[in-house]
This record gives structure tokens, C-alpha cells and sequence, in this order.
């Protein structure tokens, strides 16, 4: 069974919108992608919601700090 991984950290276009996650293992995935992972079981601290038709995804770690991607630290 493969191992799920962990966002450690979000990129973000210049209108503050998340559009990259970077993984504990320093892989980069588009959101798109990152969604398709949360719902099959291959993020560990995230998983998929839905709102007004949308899916998002929202952190399950327990860590309050980072309760939503966009709040996940930075990188370039």
C-alpha cells in the first residue's frame, strides 16, 4: 500500500488564490491534481469538502493554525 503524503506548504498566484501544493517528500502538484489525491486517499492532512457545487479541499492534521490550504506556509 502506498504511502500518503503531506502538503507542507501552498504557491499562490498574484490574486492570493492557492494554485500548488508542495509535498513533505518536496513534490509540487497543481490543485487539480491535489484534489484528485484528497479523494482517493493519498493526502494525509487534507481532504475534500464541498460548497456551493465546488470542491475545496480543507486540512484534517488537527492543526488548528492551518485549518484551510490557503493558510499553509509559502514557498516560490
Amino acid at each position: 500500500m502506498r504511502e500518503s503524503s503531506v502538503i507542507e506548504a501552498v504557491k499562490k498566484d498574484k490574486k492570493g488564490v492557492v494554485t500548488h501544493f508542495m509535498m513533505s517528500n518536496g513534490q509540487v502538484y497543481d490543485y487539480a491534481t491535489a484534489l484528485r489525491m484528497a479523494e482517493t486517499g493519498q493526502l494525509a492532512n487534507v481532504e475534500v469538502k464541498e460548497q456551493n457545487g465546488r470542491k475545496f479541499l480543507h486540512n484534517t492534521s488537527g492543526n488548528n493554525k492551518y485549518s484551510n490550504p490557503e493558510d499553509f506556509p509559502l514557498f516560490d
